[in-house]
């Protein structure tokens, strides 16, 4: 069993209960658990305007996919590679992106307001 999943928040904790779930889950099936795959933040991944910069993550989850049929598994190097922030700055870079996509869209709108969260 293989666990991909996206998440919108920033931080990795968020998985933690389903993670849990899927090994457990693998182990009352008698499955192997191959790892995971696991990436917060994902809809920038979608973005247009950072296909470039997240070109290195891409490439380790290509090499994730070749270790998977090859090997059966993913590598403790890869998948310390595929847990790695997507923008520098960590997740408040992310919130700060957040944020200005919100504040840019509400103005184009001609509307005002702080993004959800911000009182």
């Amino acid at each position: 069993m293989l666990l991909i999943s996206p998440c919108g928040f920033p931080e990795f904790d968020y998985f933690g209960p389903m993670v849990q779930y899927f090994q457990f889950f693998a182990r009352k099936l008698g499955w192997r658990y191959m790892g995971e795959i696991l990436r917060p933040g994902g809809e920038s991944l979608c973005d247009e305007q950072y296909q470039e910069m997240f070109g290195w993550y891409y490439n380790l989850v290509h090499q994730a996919g070749e270790q998977l049929i090859n090997q059966g598994l993913i590598t403790p190097e890869v998948q310390a590679g595929l847990r790695q922030d997507l923008f520098p700055g960590g997740p408040e870079a992310f919130r700060n992106e957040g944020n200005n996509y919100w504040m840019a869209t509400m103005a184009k709108f001609g509307l005002t307001g702080k993004p959800p969260g911000q009182g």
